[in-house]
């Protein structure tokens, strides 16, 4: 019977309270993947509009929920 990844392997404290800074990464990475694309002629500006607004709003729920993330986080 297959077992969910969390039960057989934990996050150690440092890796749990960096969860919202990866979260950042993730989505920094993304924008910059569409950024290239829309350079590229391969994106519309309705489509990196709506990438950019993403990242915006991402970065101020992280902003209002981070800490509280973090310290449920630590619960795990």
């Amino acid at each position: 019977m297959p077992v969910a990844y969390a039960t057989g392997l934990h996050l150690s404290e440092e890796e749990r309270r960096a969860i919202p800074d990866v979260l950042r990464l993730r989505e920094a990475g993304g924008l910059i993947h569409h950024m290239q694309r829309y350079f590229a002629g391969m994106e519309t500006d309705a489509r990196i509009k709506a990438q950019v607004e993403q990242a915006l709003w991402r970065e101020a729920w992280l902003r209002t929920h981070g800490k509280t993330l973090r310290e449920y986080a630590m619960t795990w």
